[in-house]
């Protein structure tokens, strides 16, 4: 059995805090391992997506789950909020792209993808684009109001893991056994790197577009000039594969997840760990900051996503959906909430 320990004040009968310090279990045998998360742009909503074809959407500061997105027929791989916090955009083993109202959960429009698993998805900053990659190498470019594929092109590299455009809306890198810049105007490659040993994981552009960060299965993270292509830094410290980064909103800091079950926090100058954070109970499959950077957050396979202090990296919240339906959510400093039945997952020691 999968267990969580905790110690909460915690009223088992009013889901609600009480005076009465105890300890106690949550049974993560049924808990939805998490493929991929996104916040909102005002940093007040998570969004995670499970094994079981559901999008979960979380409100961060009540410590609750609020919506449920159902409509995809398999395997979530990649969701995205829109830069203006309106829509999600969702995908995955189903070749489909769901585009969703982010406020009410409403379908808004389905787009069949054609051949191909979607590994990864992503908005343009303007929201009018999206663009995606997945298998049999492929990156397409999509309009997102005639739901009509703009462009289709072949990385030639492998399966394409990773996707992000640059802040200017000029360029779109791709992570897969290499790394590819394109054109997101013409959608013509521009350029490619080779420099890690395995595939790439993650890509994503710092926020005044004039580096990258890209993750790979080799267990390396290395930064890069958008520009020149050279190598700034590249940091190791991770003893598995790394499945996620991001960059802080500042551009000063990245978080990075991997199989190691780590989230490590590295000064993204000089390349310095930070420290290393161990809350999970399997492989880390998503990390993100909040808009602010004041917290970022992590996800895994343990179907944990945590939420995690931006300045001191100690853990605030802690939010698990199950496979039911049901959902708890802990923090810190003692609180509790759930669903109706969720508490039939929690347990006294």
């Amino acid at each position: 059995m999968r267990t969580l320990f905790f110690i909460l004040a915690l009223s088992i009968a009013g889901n609600a805090l009480a005076n009465n310090v105890s300890k106690y279990f949550v049974n993560l045998d049924k808990a939805g391992a998490i493929n991929s998360i996104a916040y909102s742009g005002d940093g007040t909503r998570l969004v995670t997506v499970s094994l079981d074809n559901t999008i979960k959407l979380w409100d961060v500061q009540n410590a609750r789950m609020i919506g449920v997105f159902k409509g995809h027929k398999k395997e979530i791989k990649s969701i995205a909020y829109s830069p203006d916090g309106s829509k999600i955009a969702s995908a995955g083993l189903d070749k489909t792209i769901n585009i969703w109202d982010a406020n009410t959960t409403k379908l808004l429009k389905s787009i069949k993808s054609g051949f191909g698993k979607i590994h990864s998805i992503a908005f343009s900053p303007d929201g009018k684009k999206l663009v995606t990659g997945g298998a049999v190498n492929a990156i397409k470019f999509w309009d997102i109001e005639s739901g009509k594929k703009i462009a289709s092109r072949r990385s030639y590299s492998g399966n394409v893991n990773s996707v992000a455009y640059s802040p200017d809306g000029q360029l779109v890198v791709s992570g897969s056994n290499v790394v590819k810049f394109w054109e997101a105007s013409s959608q013509k490659e521009l350029k490619d790197f080779t420099d890690q040993a395995d595939a790439i994981t993650s890509v994503a552009f710092s926020p005044d577009g004039r580096s990258i960060v890209t993750a790979s299965k080799d267990s390396s993270i290395v930064i890069r000039d958008v520009n020149t292509g050279y190598i700034a830094l590249s940091i190791k410290g991770h003893t598995a594969a790394v499945n996620s980064v991001a960059f802080s909103p500042d551009g000063k800091w990245i978080i990075s997840g991997s199989d190691d079950r780590t989230v490590r926090y590295w000064n993204a100058t000089t390349g310095l760990e930070i420290k290393a954070m161990q809350g999970h109970k399997a492989d880390i499959t998503g990390v993100a900051f909040s808009p602010d950077g004041r917290q970022f957050v992590s996800t895994s396979s343990d179907g944990n996503l945590i939420v995690w202090n931006g300045q001191n990296h100690q853990e605030l919240a802690r939010f698990i959906s199950f496979d039911d339906g049901e959902w708890i959510a802990t923090t810190e400093a003692g609180g509790f909430n759930s669903s109706e039945n969720g508490q039939k997952y929690v347990s006294s020691l």
